[in-house]
């Protein structure tokens, strides 16, 4: 019975040291794995933060882009207005129209040069500037 009870003994030490041998393996591994999860908390945040300040900056870029874009769309509409007219078949009406809209001394100066380009075919004379006070 002496030698049961030491073999238990003896079992119980060994089970009881294994038993402690795991406790402070576990606490090893249960801290390095606490630091490194800190660690990767810590950059996981730095992350966020920089993520954060760089989609501000892209939405930024993007509505400038945006503006930017509107702005030329603008100016392309604008100039497509401008061509519109050397593009577009003017009536006769149109053109009557768009003449009494002029100041006495354009109008001449249109009709001057409306008659040089159609109808003068003498170079020598072609831009000599009208006398209005005729």
């Amino acid at each position: 019975m002496v030698d049961e009870k030491v073999i238990l003994e003896k079992i119980i030490r060994i089970n009881r040291n294994t038993v402690s041998g795991i406790h402070e393996r576990f606490n090893k591994i249960d801290f390095e794995i606490g630091r490194r999860v800190a660690v990767i908390e810590i950059n996981t945040d730095s992350l966020v933060k920089t993520l954060d300040t760089l989609g501000k900056e892209l939405r930024e870029q993007y509505y400038s882009l945006g503006r930017r874009i509107d702005l030329l769309e603008m100016q392309v509409i604008k100039y497509q207005n401008e061509q519109g007219l050397n593009n577009t078949q003017v009536t006769s009406k149109g053109i009557l129209s768009m003449i009494e809209n002029l100041e006495n001394e354009e109008r001449w100066n249109l009709l001057n040069e409306m008659y040089d380009f159609y109808y003068n075919k003498d170079e020598s004379i072609k831009g000599i500037p009208l006398d209005l006070d005729y």
